[in-house]
């Protein structure tokens, strides 16, 4: 994963001077994470400067070969199109614009898995309580959030603390990493916005890992979601950002591919990989042997099955929204989201449509996890991790991910 030198750094200065033009003129970001070398940026004064320079650099690399070159045309494939979304969404469509930024094509998930996926709610929620006392309905709705909400603040920090205590010495082992988690600080949010956690850093300017939590009034908390959280934004995140950091460092992949922004192709490996954790990472297997084993809490667990439920239903929303109109996904989600209040159904209709990073973003969660858990789970323990050790220390496009997938599993 290696560019010339002179491509490398006419790539991590055009996207620092990218997301400074943002950040000044449309008090917007281009840049999540960035783990390259201190660098100049370039200067611009407006977004078609910025797509004139795209375009440059797309010739620069031209029919080059390997997969260096495979990733960096298909994030400034990415780029071309987000900057057009920028300027014009709705003259875009919206398969295309998935498949230019995100590198995977939209498909729906069937109704077989949409099925299966809730039986394992329902019998979760009976199990927890001996009794369909909280059916997976709308009527059921009231029920579940007074059994599970919980409250936000000082209380959720020490939640976040204690599940990283729990989780990351068993991740650390596993893939043979470490990490720092005082260089990660933890802050609150009030937005309105889909997320309830987001994770960012200029690591190479010496700034933590910044890792947000949003208590905005769309967002309800329960009891159960931390843990899964702590498995998905450090776990899988914050660890692999580290590992980025040490390629870097280590001269293992240039740095251009140290720097992320959230329309590149690479959401598919990084999203994949830590929706994933929470399923491969619970040893729950083995709750009948008398060793020590590493389990999620019973709530945790029905959390995550919930979310794994509500991901394949917005998978087919997004489309829906997008495709048929949001009537017709309106008309979806309610009838089959019922633990989700409609309000925030209205908001989530409207990123996945009008917002020109969320419209493609917030689509590859659905497909990237059944990409990853359906491959890994599977497997016997020490093939999983064996996969998981490139994953989290490899950038790579959705294709590559697809056939590492495939041939953990041959």
């Amino acid at each position: 994963m290696r560019l010339p030198s002179d491509l490398n750094r006419a790539l991590v200065g055009f996207y620092r001077g990218w997301d400074r033009l943002e950040r000044e003129q449309f008090n917007s970001s281009v840049i999540d994470f960035d783990l390259a070398e201190p660098a100049p940026a370039l200067t611009f004064e407006s977004r078609e400067a910025v797509a004139r320079e795209l375009t440059r650099l797309e010739a620069t690399i031209g029919d080059a070969e390997g997969p260096a070159a495979d990733l960096s045309r298909a994030r400034l494939r990415a780029s071309s199109m987000y900057l057009r979304g920028l300027k014009d969404l709705d003259s875009i469509p919206f398969r295309e614009y998935v498949l230019e930024t995100m590198g995977i094509e939209p498909a729906p998930m069937s109704e077989a898995r949409i099925g299966a996926s809730a039986v394992r709610v329902r019998n979760l929620l009976r199990e927890y309580r001996g009794g369909e006392v909280i059916p997976f309905s709308r009527h059921g709705f009231d029920a579940f959030r007074a059994e599970f909400q919980t409250g936000t603040g000082d209380n959720l920090v020490r939640q976040f603390e204690y599940f990283c205590g729990k989780w990351i010495p068993v991740l650390t082992r596993a893939i043979e990493a470490d990490l720092d988690l005082s260089s990660i600080v933890v802050e609150f949010a009030e937005e309105d916005a889909y997320w309830k956690n987001w994770i960012s850093g200029n690591v190479a300017e010496g700034e933590p890992i910044k890792l947000r939590i949003n208590v905005h009034e769309r967002h309800v908390w329960y009891q159960g979601a931390v843990e899964i959280l702590v498995l998905h934004e450090y776990c899988g995140h914050a660890v692999q950002m580290a590992l980025w950091q040490e390629a870097v460092r280590r001269e293992e992949i240039s740095s251009f591919f140290g720097v992320l922004t959230v329309h590149f192709p690479d959401q598919f490996l990084v999203e994949g990989l830590a929706e994933s954790v929470a399923h491969v990472l619970p040893d729950e297997r083995d709750r009948r042997e008398r060793r020590p084993k590493h389990e999620l809490e019973r709530r945790s667990e029905i959390i995550r099955e919930l979310q794994t439920y509500n991901l394949l239903i917005l998978n087919n929303v997004h489309i829906l929204a997008n495709e048929k109109g949001v009537d017709v996904a309106r008309t979806y989600a309610r009838q089959r989201l019922p633990f989700t209040s409609f309000e925030t159904i209205e908001r989530e209709l409207r990123d996945r449509t009008r917002h020109p990073l969320f419209r493609t973003y917030q689509y590859v969660y659905g497909p990237a996890q059944e990409a990853f858990v359906g491959a890994l789970e599977p497997l016997p323990a020490a093939a999983k991790w064996r996969a998981l050790q490139k994953f989290y220390r490899t950038p790579m496009t959705p294709a590559v991910v697809r056939a590492s997938l495939a041939a953990s599993g041959a």
